[in-house]
């Protein structure tokens, strides 16, 4: 087995190389060789990459590669409103790894129509960027039997994904090259205007933000990119195959994201020579010869020999500098709008307060205080969800995260509901759950699950609350007696502004955000959210993190 797993190890590791000398200035070709190579390392029967159109409600098949037959299909489409879940899964997803994808709840919808017709059990699907915006997905659909898919397997094809990602940018720059060529052919006598054009292709040309290089295992440059050779025009071809010591003197330092010096056990290229995959990290690129400083998201690889040796590494670096300045503007935006909201609600809360502690105030005059505070409450719910989504989708704002003890946030919040409440909130015995997150937004979807169930369920009733660890997860289930909810609804839950119960003889209060809200929170924190309904018999909701370790 130690054989095998070596060879298939230096496949893998001479399919990254011969991709990062790929030529790939023709797009279409180089989508051909990218999903031959792509099957034929990781052994799966199809690779295939996808891309949205521009209006993002359909995914179109440009190129796929078949293991078994060896032939190539193009032009398949899969329509969003066919698919929400799994187009949703591939809007939030780091990738969509999905081992059983017949019963998998981000890819389940896609079995009658796509998966059974074609013997596919697995999927591992990683998106494709561009510019900073998903434009598509390389998928890797496996026959047979379902197929665990490992680290290594979803480190390497997260890998190939950013080779199609960079082929799409050189095809980009061969257009402006061609256009430019055509432009000084005939205009070659209006100088001032070839200038121009000259500039733009310049301008182009810079704009292209992702650069590869590839080290040996002694740590030497043995391939850059042009992309890097662009960034550093002083220095000639030969010059930049240099040790990545001269490297970090002369052209490029990869520090961390404040830009101090990182200590030589934590270089990424030497982390990834190593033996440790490094992946999408945040970091400063310092160039000691101008002393500017780039912030930046790497990627690395490590390659291996036949016995497992260390071979080298293969590095991917993006540009993330503006990125990262518009974030930080849309982070104040979305503080503005919040100060903005909440503090008229304060005012409402104070004064409403101060009249009940008011000494000689009739309880005639009480009763109406107090619906004035229960519509200020509803309202400052209504409003905590919305600034939630804005800073979930402008700003994806980092998340807080500490070390927790999940079980304490879970008792806390029952206790709150248990207090405010018309039903019997009853936590099941667990023990402690240690995780790594946000308290105050994973204490927001333990809001959301029981109020939702306290109101989709007749007053005085139980809601039921338990923990439990499984598989190194810390999992949590609330589960009501209500109403639950139509089998022709279920689909749609999870999705913004969508309310299941809508139209009823009773009326339900809410704007469809809550559960919306609460399962992009728990995907940030790398965990799931899923549930089981049956209409007239209630519902039960569940939400997963990851143990810490």
């Amino acid at each position: 087995m130690g054989a095998e797993i070596s060879w298939e190890q230096h496949c893998r590791n001479m399919a990254l190389l011969t991709l990062a000398r790929l030529e790939k200035s023709d797009v279409g070709q180089a989508l051909r060789s990218i999903t031959e190579i792509d099957a034929k390392a990781l052994g799966v029967d199809r690779v295939g990459a996808w891309f949205f159109t521009p209006d993002r409600r359909e995914l179109v098949l440009a190129e796929q590669f078949l293991l078994t037959t060896g032939e190539h299909e193009r032009g398949a489409r899969l329509l969003a409103s066919d698919y929400p879940m799994y187009f949703a899964a591939l809007e939030s997803s780091r990738m969509v790894s999905a081992s059983r994808a017949r019963t998998d709840l981000r890819t389940r919808e896609l079995c009658a129509s796509y998966l059974e017709p074609n013997g596919i059990h697995s999927m591992l699907d990683v998106p494709i960027w561009l510019g900073g915006a998903l434009v598509g997905v390389l998928c890797h659909e496996h026959c047979g039997r379902p197929r665990d898919w490992t680290h290594d397997d979803e480190a390497f094809a997260a890998n190939v994904a950013d080779m199609v990602t960079t082929a799409i940018e050189a095809s980009e720059r061969t257009k402006a090259e061609q256009q430019l060529h055509h432009l000084i052919e005939e205009q070659r006598a209006l100088a001032a205007q070839a200038r121009r054009r000259t500039a733009e292709w310049e301008a182009v040309m810079e704009s292209v933000g992702e650069a590869v290089m590839v080290l040996d295992a002694n740590a030497h440059v043995i391939f850059v990119n042009a992309f890097i050779r662009q960034k550093l025009p002083w220095a000639g071809r030969d010059e930049l195959l240099a040790p990545w010591s001269a490297w970090r003197e002369r052209f490029i330092d990869l520090r961390d994201a404040s830009g101090e010096p990182l200590p030589p056990d934590r270089q990424i290229p030497l982390l990834a020579i190593g033996g440790e995959a490094v992946r999408k990290a945040e970091a400063t690129a310092y160039f000691p010869r101008t002393g500017e400083l780039r912030q930046i998201r790497a990627s690395a690889t490590p390659l291996f020999g036949p016995q497992g040796e260390s071979a080298g590494a293969v590095i991917v670096i993006v540009d993330v500098t503006e990125q990262r300045h518009f974030e930080r503007l849309k982070d104040e935006f979305v503080d503005a709008a919040a100060h903005e909201l909440r503090t008229p609600i304060a005012v409402l809360k104070g004064y409403s307060d101060v009249l009940l502690r008011l000494e000689g105030v009739p309880e005639t005059m009480k009763k109406p205080v107090k619906a004035i505070q229960r519509g200020v409450a509803r309202i400052e719910d209504i409003v905590d969800r919305l600034i939630e989504t804005m800073r979930l989708e402008l700003s994806e704002r980092a998340l807080g995260q500490e070390s927790v003890d999940l079980r304490q946030v879970v008792e806390s919040s029952v206790a709150s509901a248990a207090e405010m409440g018309a039903h019997r909130v009853v936590l099941a015995p667990g023990g402690p759950l240690p995780v790594r997150c946000d308290r105050g937004r994973i204490g927001l979807v333990m809001r959301t699950l029981l109020s939702n169930a306290a109101k989709f369920s007749p007053a005085g009733g139980v809601i039921e609350v338990s923990t439990e660890s499984r598989e190194g997860e810390a999992v949590v289930s609330v589960r009501d007696y209500g109403v639950g909810i139509p089998a022709d609804k279920q689909p749609h839950i999870f999705e913004r502004f969508y309310r299941a119960h809508v139209g009823g003889d009773q009326h339900y209060s809410g704007i469809g955000l809550g559960l919306y809200v609460a399962r992009e929170v728990v995907l940030l924190h790398g965990g799931r959210m899923w549930f089981e309904s049956e209409e007239g018999r209630g519902s039960t909701f569940h939400f997963s993190l990851p143990l810490e370790k």
